[in-house]
């Protein structure tokens, strides 16, 4: 489910971002939030969870950083679920 979903609510980010539309933001950074939660990444929870705090407030001012660090870490979770999908396959 997170590997589908995961591109969506990311687009969703970069859409919010890119339209300046902070209550999209919000949104979008809560439900991926809770998406990344199940899998105890603690930088992509507080990324998420600074992204969904910056759409509350409106202030968008480091959106990109924190943007470019929650992307780096649903890279790494990614490639790391992918890993163990395959073992899965292949015991």
């Amino acid at each position: 489910m997170f590997l589908e979903e995961c591109p969506q609510h990311l687009s969703r980010i970069r859409s919010a971002i890119r339209e300046k539309d902070p209550l999209s933001l919000q949104r979008a950074a809560h439900t991926l939030k809770g998406l990344v939660a199940n899998f105890e990444d603690k930088t992509a929870v507080e990324a998420s969870f600074r992204l969904e705090t910056m759409g509350r407030q409106g202030d968008l001012a480091d959106v990109e950083a924190t943007l470019a660090v929650l992307e780096g870490e649903i890279a790494e979770l990614r490639r790391a679920l992918a890993v163990v999908l395959r073992e899965e396959a292949n015991p």
